[in-house]
């Protein structure tokens, strides 16, 4: 492997302090393959409907099932997990022998407070793009659906669709192993494993009415794909990515709990709200994009001393 193919699949690995084994399938391959693992890690929590009685599990009038739903709840985002790890596991080894942790699955001293610097970044971004979009008078307030139900049932759910049904296993597929496989420069893999993200995102259901809002809703995607991107590449950690994306599902929990407190925290919904947010992420992406080339110019400049 030549010095300068070496260095950039050094900066591109999250959490590599050495360079790791190389990837050797195509990139297109690598792409294709991440869809079908996720939808895979999603189905898999079909098997629970398999389970006699367990349409009963959320009713309210059968005593003590409240909460075997939440631990039912728990599962399903487990299995999800699960069924997602093992799959990168195995990607990951078919595709040049490679192991977890050198597609960024490593937990250190840095993953939690870079797990909590995403999601802060991610509500600072959300909270910036929905001022201007709610003063201008651009957002639809819908019914959140949770009607009554117990605060901690609903920060059960809430959480677990944030982090282990959504943010892990999807950043651990799209921001560990594919950015970690793509054998480009940094701002290209960063694109890529971002617009492959957001793609997907056409079969989700976020509130949009009619194909134009489907495209522009493809914007927070795209967005947030590129801030976890370039900031997992430049902190060298999986968990800022997850942060970001977690974040996102945080935001929108606080808000919906807060709005039950006072109906001036009821968040909107729109396509200007995510072309707005879009946004911010991207400029997040961009700052850390030109910090991350800055480092590597600084690199170069002490290896030619």
């Amino acid at each position: 492997m030549s010095r300068r193919a070496s260095s950039t699949l050094e900066a591109r690995s999250p959490t590599a302090e050495q360079p790791v084994p190389r990837s050797r399938w195509p990139w297109l391959v690598q792409v294709l393959l991440c869809p079908v693992l996720l939808f895979a890690a999603i189905y898999s929590q079909l098997a629970f409907l398999l389970v006699p009685g367990m349409e009963r599990l959320d009713q309210p009038s059968t005593p003590g099932l409240s909460a075997l739903a939440a631990v039912v709840t728990v599962a399903m985002g487990l299995t999800t997990l699960l069924v997602a790890l093992g799959g990168v596991a195995l990607l990951a080894r078919l595709d040049g022998r490679r192991r977890l942790r050198d597609v960024g699955w490593r937990v250190d001293r840095r993953s939690l407070p870079l797990l909590g610097l995403g999601v802060l970044v991610s509500a600072v971004v959300l909270v910036a793009a929905d001022a201007p979009a709610s003063a201008a008078d651009l957002l639809r307030y819908e019914d959140s659906g949770i009607g009554d139900a117990p605060v901690w049932k609903v920060l059960v759910a809430g959480l677990t669709a944030a982090f282990l049904l959504q943010a892990i296993p999807e950043e651990l597929i799209f921001r560990g192993y594919l950015l970690g496989s793509l054998r480009m420069r940094p701002v290209p893999a960063v694109l890529v494993s971002a617009v492959s993200f957001a793609v997907i995102h056409l079969a989700s259901s976020g509130g949009q009415q009619g194909w134009g809002e489907q495209i522009a809703y493809l914007a927070m995607p795209l967005g947030f794909g590129l801030a976890a991107g370039a900031l997992s590449l430049l902190t060298r950690s999986l968990w800022i990515a997850v942060g970001i994306h977690g974040g996102l599902h945080v935001t929108v929990l606080a808000s919906v709990l807060l709005e039950r407190v006072d109906p001036a925290f009821a968040g909107g919904n729109g396509p200007a709200l995510w072309l707005f947010s879009g946004l911010g992420w991207t400029v997040v992406a961009a700052v850390a994009m030109w910090l991350l080339a800055r480092r590597g110019r600084g690199v170069a400049a002490d290896g030619a001393r």
